[in-house]
């Protein structure tokens, strides 16, 4: 991790002043703040406990963080909570907000329900409304490299236990019900007419701020939950203390630390990680992990899977070099090669090729496919005596055996090609031989890569190849559409924030396409319509085919990240669907956490074809290996790689037409 300084607001309570103490809280967040003085060079703690932590305590420690002059943008900031959580009934009025089930998550100060004021009116929760505005405002002034850590119950509905040995639920039945003025807000510029830095939408349930993107979040339970303690102490804080305890602060991400996290399963208490930053490593702002090519695998007892499968697009007799860490790809031999058996939709069995000679595979081990079918290139004869020797020295480069194992052939024939490249002014042009995209955009891909620089041209060839062997993969879920939204932008005075409201019909036509003229002050949204009996996971990307990106488009998105990320659980265990059965699901507007889309051009470009792909699972799965950063750019994105087994999953493919209306 890194070795600026680290901000943390510590807040246990156990004795409630109007609802039923606990016994480990206040234990749990002692230990947390050990853990931190230990582990941590240069953490300044603020704690509150007990008596302390009344609801506007805690609201002034979150507005310190906003304006507190030594924390430098991108300093890391840890947030933990150790109390009661419960789920409040709203009231009506509530713009671009609107829960599956009319509740809404808080956590719960040491005087909630305390009568304050002259009116004496009872005090309540932190709503997770609030929480996201406050957490929004301190990502405005001092960056997102915020950590926020729950250990409460987001669900009412258990009896307590007396006795310490039992397991008694960190919730509050019956909290009361929470009203719009109830939700404070304080962002940075209030003003209407000057758009502040939360890119229009409201903010989703479970504690999650603007478009995901404010804080990561771990929280000990789903939104209908519950988290317990016993022996006086919470199950959550003390798995995720031993967690990471045994962990290296400096390699270890979010999404791993999550699926270290060891809770038993008869609890049905399933940690949640979400937020679109959970690829980074912990409190550290500036990483990532791990090269997209790389996929995770694991040796037990003989059984040797590859957590990647057919949703990714690997197939039967698909071939991988094995790795026996991440260090080593890269810098080292393989230690052999193995030969996919058997395939389900995220996950695939891994054996030894006929014939060859058997080597040691570690419990944990790396691989990197061979690409079975590779990109046909197109070189014209004049271009050849510069090009080949450059594609050489780039698959030299990777230790890659040949430029056939890199994914690419170089054909004779034009016709035959998907790609053709030639050189001009010393920059290597890119064309394509989809007539179906030419036709509408052109042969031309608005982009160029120098010469000499191999290893780019190499990548660009590769990109190509993984671009439309990731497009192609489909598998249609009946029942399920998809309809793509203008949007409305106006400013909620009541919420502090901008909010996005959809406007006009549905834009995907009966065919899957979209016309698209390009209006820079257009925001669009999407809605997912399930007619299943199925709880689902949506995940949606864009396919940019002017430069080879997986999602890079989306207006003011990072590369590292999905327009929509759904929460990641541990081992694969079921955590809040976002897309209930019979249900709808918005993306871009309501409460789901995912920034409007806008379109755009590349510059000097009249046209443009985009795709939006929509994957769906029936199991929380992460599908971080489809994404890739535009091939053209510098300083490309990475990922840790792990996938979850979905029983069931589909696809959904929208072609977008973009154009310039005054060409």
């Amino acid at each position: 991790m890194s070795s600026a300084p680290v901000f943390a607001l510590v807040i246990g309570i156990n004795s409630y002043q109007e609802r039923n103490r606990l016994n480990g809280a206040v234990a749990d967040a002692d230990e947390f703040e050990c853990f931190l003085k230990d582990r941590i060079p240069f953490v300044q703690i603020v704690n509150l406990r007990d008596a302390e932590a009344t609801r506007e305590n805690i609201k002034s420690e979150f507005e310190r963080f906003q304006h507190n002059e030594g924390i430098k943008k991108g300093d890391a900031m840890i947030i933990y909570f150790a109390g009661h959580g419960g789920r409040a009934l709203i009231t009506e009025g509530w713009a671009g907000y609107k829960p599956h089930d009319s509740h809404m998550e808080i956590i719960c100060p040491v005087d909630i329900d305390v009568g304050d004021g002259i009116n004496r009116k009872p005090i309540g929760g932190i709503s997770d409304r609030t929480l996201a505005n406050w957490l929004n405002g301190i990502s405005q002034e001092k960056g997102n490299n915020i950590t926020l850590i729950l250990d409460c119950c987001h669900a009412a509905g258990a009896n307590r236990g007396d006795d310490d040995n039992t397991y008694v639920p960190r919730r509050m039945s019956n909290p009361l019900n929470i009203s719009l003025e109830d939700c404070e807000a304080w962002a940075s510029d209030p003003n209407p007419e000057v758009e502040n830095n939360a890119r229009g939408t409201g903010v989703p349930s479970a504690f999650m701020g603007q478009n995901q993107e404010s804080h990561v979040l771990l929280a000990a339970c789903g939104q209908t939950e519950l988290a317990f303690e016993n022996n006086k102490r919470g199950l959550f804080t003390r798995a995720l203390l031993d967690a990471l305890e045994k962990s290296d602060l400096r390699t270890i991400t979010y999404k791993s630390l999550i699926r270290k996290i060891q809770i038993p399963k008869d609890k049905n208490q399933n940690p949640e990680c979400q937020g679109k930053y959970r690829d980074r490593l912990l409190f550290n702002v500036h990483s990532t992990r791990a090269d997209w090519s790389i996929i995770r695998g694991l040796n037990e007892n003989g059984t040797i899977t590859l957590h990647a499968g057919g949703i990714q697009g690997i197939k039967l007799s698909s071939h991988f070099a094995i790795y026996g860490s991440i260090a080593a790809i890269g810098s080292s031999n393989s230690l052999g090669f193995l030969v996919v058996n058997n395939v389900t939709p995220t996950t695939s069995i891994l054996l030894y090729p006929i014939a060859s000679q058997a080597f040691t595979i570690p419990p944990q081990f790396y691989a990197r496919e061979l690409p079975k079918d590779p990109i046909r290139v197109y070189c014209a004869d004049e271009d050849k005596p510069s090009l080949q020797p450059m594609l050489m020295k780039a698959v030299c480069n990777s230790k890659i055996p040949s430029l056939e194992a890199a994914g690419v052939m170089l054909v004779q024939n034009e016709k035959s090609a998907k790609l053709r490249i030639a050189i001009k002014d010393s920059q290597v042009s890119f064309y394509r031989q989809d007539e179906d995209i030419a036709t509408f955009a052109g042969h031309r891909i608005p982009h160029t890569i120098p010469i000499d620089d191999s290893d780019g041209i190499l990548e660009v060839l590769r990109a190509a190849n993984r671009f439309q062997r990731q497009l192609s993969t489909t598998s249609k879920l009946p029942l399920v559409t998809m309809e793509l939204l203008k949007l409305k932008r106006d400013y909620d005075f009541s919420e502090g924030s901008w909010v996005q409201t959809p406007i006009g019909t549905n834009l995907i036509d009966g065919d899957g396409n979209v016309d698209m003229p390009i209006d820079p002050n257009a925001a669009f949204g999407v809605r997912i319509h399930n007619g299943t009996c199925l709880r689902l996971y949506p995940h949606l990307f864009y396919f940019d085919c002017s430069d080879f990106s997986i999602e890079h488009s989306f207006v003011n998105i990072l590369y590292s990240s999905h327009w929509y990320v759904p929460p990641l659980g541990v081992d694969g265990r079921i955590v809040d669907p976002p897309l209930l059965p019979n249900s709808n699901f918005a993306i871009g507007f309501g409460n789901d956490g995912a920034p409007p889309y806008g379109f755009f051009l590349p510059e000097g470009e009249k046209k443009d074809i985009g795709f939006f792909k929509l994957y769906l699972t029936t199991s929380p799965t992460d599908l971080s290996s489809i994404s890739q950063q535009s091939a053209f750019e510098t300083g490309r994105g990475f990922h840790e790689l792990t996938q979850d087994c979905p029983d069931v999953w589909g696809t959904q493919l929208v072609t977008v037409f973009i154009r310039d209306p005054n060409a």
